[in-house]
């Protein structure tokens, strides 16, 4: 389950199904709202809010295929790969994936939601699939 704190509006999450049993259902949401009780997405069908408390959402593992789906280029180097974007650098080891800070060292960035908060507080801007 993602706390309240860690999201922002604009990142993107996986849906979870209502039950005994939370499951991914296979959709991605992208937050519109954030609120005490849960979140909102804006239903594009019909433009109306559905709103899903925390127990429904799940954070979405961040892999290559989605650093390459928000626009970062894959420069090999030995075992390892580098993703480059507007001077973001990601370094990805066999089972980890680091933001790298010459002055902060290696941050690690599990999350999709991570990196797009830590994206827009570096950059300001919003990191979006391409």
């Amino acid at each position: 389950m993602i706390k309240a704190n860690e999201l922002r509006i604009g990142n993107y999450v996986n849906e979870l199904t209502v039950g005994e049993i939370f499951i991914p259902t296979g959709k991605i949401i992208k937050i519109t709202e954030i609120k005490f009780s849960g979140i909102s997405e804006v239903n594009p069908i019909f433009e109306h809010p559905i709103e899903r408390n925390y127990q429904q959402i799940d954070p979405i593992a961040l892999t290559e295929e989605w650093l390459l789906k928000f626009g970062f280029e894959k420069d090999s180097r030995n075992e390892s790969y580098w993703f480059f974007l507007n001077k973001i650098f990601i370094y990805v080891g066999i089972n980890d994936l680091y933001y790298y800070d010459y002055d902060e060292g290696e941050i690690n960035i599990q999350y999709v939601h991570q990196l797009q908060n830590l994206y827009f507080a570096l950059t300001g801007n919003e990191l979006t699939i391409n």
